[in-house]
């Protein structure tokens, strides 16, 4: 078993003495740890002070990973553990508890997965991809009617805590109604550090921002499973809330009608600090444990529509700002997916036919949809 360096855990058992009325004296033993570990961190230091009773460590793991942290010297007042490298995808979780008498601390730690960006598969909705450094590919999947298949795929900057893109397929077989209500549970992305995402509610902090969707939760209403990962801190994004609940949602509802009346509709759902060759500031926000998350100063949609054997596309982009009217996109809001391109420096529905993709790019025809 390999082992690498870690933090420093303080454990402090302190003594108040007794008053005037002669109260028992109180121990008090705290545990100051950071709650995250990243996986390439190995070896963190227990300090018991002020205290010569016999003290004791135990763990308790979660999940099926067990045994992948011990105490290798334990002396006096101190003692060391070591953690084995996690190198799975997922993270992993134990409860240290230090044990004084009649005293007891725990901390809860998780040791995060190793960050492996995922393999780049030839599905229509996907740009062309090659993460930079920073960055991770990420896909998700579930289990639909037996079927084991795609949900969503994301192009993650690990640095600006955003998903540039994200894109998946929509149709009528996952907009069945099933029975599914909106999950509404945020939680950490597992395939991505915990300490890369936003970590709690933007909204109760600086109210003016949303987290919002790139994936919409209602174009996953189609399984539980399938309806949690929209709820990924990894897909969602600090959005205007009036952005969020006027233009964006509106823009999302037609966007369903779309694939309700196609084969199958290849969707791109994009967030842009700068364009290219753009100098746009880029501003930060925090969520309410003050983790900072980059703002867009754009968003986008492209669409690839299939209906029989024939393809179209269209783009919407929307500066990201507040003054939208009260109404649904319109042709105003449209862009051929070449000007997008130009705009974002991505290379989308790379794996249509060459021709095909060449044609349904530079056509610019609104009427169409």
């Amino acid at each position: 078993m390999s082992y690498i360096k870690l933090l420093i855990l303080s454990l402090l058992i302190t003594s108040c003495q007794s008053n005037e009325n002669n109260k028992k004296t109180e121990e008090i033993i705290k545990v100051i740890l950071q709650d995250t570990i990243s996986f390439n961190q190995s070896e963190q230091v227990l300090k018991a002070l002020n205290t010569s009773s016999h003290w004791s460590i135990d763990f308790e793991y979660f999940g099926a990973q067990k045994d992948w942290c011990r105490v290798v010297n334990q002396s006096g007042n101190s003692a060391r553990i070591e953690y084995s490298e996690n190198l799975s995808i997922e993270a992993r979780e134990v409860t240290i508890i230090v044990r004084n008498g009649t005293q007891v601390a725990k901390t809860d730690i998780t040791q995060l997965g190793t960050p492996i960006s995922d393999k780049v598969n030839e599905w229509l909705e996907l740009p062309e991809t090659a993460p930079k450094s920073g960055e991770l590919f990420v896909s998700h999947y579930m289990t639909l009617q037996k079927k084991y298949q795609r949900d969503y795929s994301m192009l993650f900057d690990k640095q600006k805590r955003i998903a540039y893109w994200v894109a998946y397929p929509l149709h009528k077989g996952l907009l069945i109604d099933m029975d599914v209500d909106r999950t509404d549970v945020w939680k950490s992305d597992p395939k991505i550090p915990k300490q890369n995402q936003l970590s709690s509610t933007i909204s109760d902090y600086q109210p003016a921002y949303h987290r919002g969707h790139q994936i919409p939760s209602a174009d996953r209403l189609c399984s539980e499973e399938a309806n949690k990962q929209t709820f990924f801190y990894s897909n969602a994004t600090p959005q205007r809330a009036t952005f969020n609940q006027g233009i964006w949602l509106r823009l999302e509802s037609m966007v369903r009608d779309y694939a309700n009346h196609c084969d199958t509709l290849y969707i791109v759902t994009g967030a842009i600090l700068q364009t290219v060759n753009g100098n746009e500031k880029i501003k930060y926000v925090a969520d309410k444990n003050k983790i900072r998350v980059a703002v867009p100063n754009y968003y986008y949609k492209v669409l690839l529509r299939l209906r029989g054997t024939t393809y179209d596309a269209i783009g919407f982009w929307f500066e990201h700002k507040e003054g939208y009217p009260n109404s649904r996109p319109t042709q105003n809001d449209m862009k051929s997916i070449d000007a997008i391109e130009g705009l974002t420096g991505y290379d989308f529905f790379k794996s249509l036919p060459k021709d095909i993709q060449n044609r349904v790019e530079s056509e610019f025809k609104p009427n169409r949809w």
